[in-house]
């Protein structure tokens, strides 16, 4: 029975992923400025608050994945569209949701914009069950959330800006709302 129930666990898991990137496909309007976020979601593969160690290299990365709020499969925000291993780093670029049709996505937004939450953390499944997550060399990013305090002091956001669908004269076409003064880790475009 202990194997139905993680077979269980698996395929809710695997729904849940897909609705997610779903939503966040559907959430993205062409038209309006599109938001973006990019940063650093492992910092190192030293233990975090929780004791878990992550090696960035051991990654695997299907993307898109969902960028959720707060680890929250049914507060998708948006779509992880790049990520990367630099080192012990693995760098991301998100694109959020902007089509206005979730509160809980204007929500995100604003409290990104606002710098009241700049954390990130992981989402991830273990790729050798038998080892214990304390060092995890081998695992397969699920999603990344946006969160207030996260449980990796170095995986943040660093940078927050939106692209205008349209140039206009006079006007530019990319705003950045912010982004961090330690530019030493923010993802390349």
């Amino acid at each position: 029975m202990e194997t139905l129930g993680a077979l269980t666990d698996e395929i809710r898991r695997d729904i849940n992923h897909q609705w997610a990137v779903r939503l966040g496909n559907d959430s993205i309007d062409l038209q309006r400025p599109r938001r973006f976020i990019s940063g650093v979601a492992v910092s190192s593969s030293e233990p975090n608050e929780r004791g878990m160690g992550m090696h960035a290299g051991g990654a695997q990365l299907w993307l898109p994945v969902p960028l959720l709020w707060n680890h929250d499969y049914q507060q998708p925000i948006g779509l992880v569209t790049m990520a990367e291993a630099h080192a012990q780093e693995l760098r991301f670029r998100a694109e959020v949701s902007n089509n206005g049709a979730h509160e809980w996505i204007e929500r995100a937004w604003r409290r990104i914009n606002t710098r009241f939450a700049s954390c990130v953390s992981i989402g991830a499944i273990n790729l050798h069950p038998d080892m214990l997550w304390m060092s995890v060399s081998k695992w397969r990013l699920n999603e990344i959330s946006v969160l207030p305090r996260g449980a990796d002091p170095g995986a943040k956001i660093f940078r927050c800006w939106e692209e205008s669908p349209v140039v206009r004269l006079g006007a530019p076409s990319v705003v950045t709302h912010w982004a961090r003064e330690d530019m030493r880790c923010v993802v390349k475009l």
